[in-house]
């Protein structure tokens, strides 16, 4: 969705270390990811219109090079890069599905819902890298894994190593070794739902020093000498103080809105179970309570428990714990753009696990870099936009939108120029109220595509 050159440039930093004992393969990589970025789309067919193109990609996805894990490590190494020298860097984390179709059931994909609604494909867990700043730095560690077929023992039955939530250990450990490497000093401070809000997840949490903060989901039992559970001790708690929260709900109007809450904050001891293991636990980490206060009128409140092993003594604290929290949603914005709204990977029609891994890692790198693009308009916007368009570009999205805040033979800002291809997308800026997001910016861009394209045959030499 970038220039060419940019595009290129783009794709040559972010697979320079792809490892491959053929150099052909890394040049092929880096062809294959400055096109994606230059015409995000989910099937080979629409990001390589021709035919030379497509095979090429085609055989780079078909190898039998096991080059997935290479592509990832790139990814993982530039995403935490970005981090070095910060004291520490949001890390949420997440489990979701990448729906495939597979009705043949030839493609090794496993089964996502219930026998009611079958659906197939893949389960990712991903840890995506958010640099204290706010600006999206990518992707630090992505397993990918397909349910067996056939029935499944009771999960109360089954030691921690043979179920999902394994993945989570997994994910975090692999994380905080990678954030060694690469970026020493920074600490991955891991943001998890309430997936995460399980005993042996907390216990290994904390054997680790991780710092993290989980969504509760149960209200456990505490080791206190006036109340049994969790909620009824944080409730008795003063009030800390206020604060406010960027709050995100796919099925509300507005869609973001600002919530202010009160919070409350205390140590806690949790009384911890593990399955399959008859010993008992304590545990002793922070809980934050956040309460929404006056929401708008017909809006559910806003209420979280927060468990975190952060020392949440007083108000700055709190603050710190619960705004670091709503970074999380950072992750679903991610999953929104990789999955429908920027790089639909799920329309793709490869066959074969590795196949679909790794195109479907090559546009989670796009994914990446077109929230970086929103990142900076938003950030950053008045800086020039020749930073991240051509000349053509600029040009094919004035000659469209025939803005009238343009002033000739000076390069918009980056701020101004993204509205212009959200606006040809139809982004008007009342419906939310927000800047424009990624959805919108695609199908202008779409249309600023082919006018490059007329524009550029329009001027080659006879």
């Amino acid at each position: 969705m970038l220039v060419p050159s940019t595009a290129l440039d783009w794709a040559q930093q972010r697979f320079a270390g792809f490892s491959t004992p053929d150099p052909r393969r890394r040049a092929r990589l880096i062809q294959m990811g400055a096109a994606a970025l230059t015409h995000p789309a989910g099937r080979v067919t629409r990001v390589f219109p021709h035919a030379a193109a497509q095979q090429g990609a085609y055989d780079w996805l078909e190898h039998p090079a096991r080059d997935a894990r290479a592509l990832a490590r790139c990814e993982a190494e530039a995403a935490i890069g970005a981090c070095r020298g910060e004291p520490f860097a949001w890390v949420p984390v997440d489990m979701m599905d990448l729906q495939i179709v597979d009705h043949a059931l030839a493609k090794g994909t496993g089964r996502l819902a219930s026998d009611r609604r079958p659906r197939r494909g893949f389960l990712v867990t991903t840890a995506f890298v958010v640099r204290a700043d706010e600006s999206t730095a990518g992707v630090a560690v992505q397993f990918y894994w397909a349910r067996p077929t056939g029935a499944v023992a009771d999960s109360h039955e089954r030691a921690l190593a043979d179920k999902e939530t394994r993945f989570w250990g997994n994910t975090l450990t692999l994380t905080v070794a990678r954030f060694a490497t690469w970026a020493p000093g920074c600490r991955p401070w891991f943001l998890c739902d309430r997936g995460a809000d399980f005993a042996e997840f907390i216990l290994e949490a904390l054997r680790q020093e991780w710092l993290w903060t989980v969504r509760a989901k149960y209200d456990r039992r505490v080791i206190d000498l006036a109340h049994d559970r969790l909620r009824a001790q944080v409730a008795a708690q003063p009030i800390l103080g206020w604060a406010t929260v960027e709050v995100e709900d796919s099925k509300g109007q507005p869609r973001k809105r600002i919530a202010r809450v009160a919070l409350r904050a205390t140590p806690v001891v949790l009384h911890l179970s593990p399955r399959l293991d008859p010993s008992a636990w304590a545990a002793s980490v922070w809980a934050v309570s956040v309460t929404e206060v006056d929401p708008p009128a017909g809006v559910d409140p806003l209420e979280w428990l927060l468990l975190t092993s952060y020392p949440t003594e007083d108000l700055s604290d709190a603050v710190l714990v619960v705004q670091g929290y709503g970074r999380r949603t950072r992750i679903e914005e991610y999953h929104r753009v990789w999955k429908s709204g920027g790089c639909d990977v799920q329309s793709q029609q490869l066959r074969g696990p590795e196949t679909i891994e790794k195109w479907s890692r090559l546009l989670s790198s796009v994914a990446v870099r077109l929230l970086q693009l929103r990142d900076a308009s938003r950030l950053h916007p008045a800086v020039p936009a020749t930073e991240w368009f051509t000349p053509l570009e600029i040009e094919a999205t004035v000659l469209l939108r025939q803005p009238r805040d343009h002033t000739p033979q000076a390069p918009p800002t980056l701020g101004r120029m993204v509205r212009w291809i959200a606006e040809l997308g139809g982004y008007t800026g009342r419906s939310s109220g927000g800047p424009p997001g990624i959805t919108v910016i695609r199908r202008g861009w779409e249309r600023v595509e082919v006018a490059v394209e007329v524009l550029a045959r329009q001027r080659q030499p006879p």
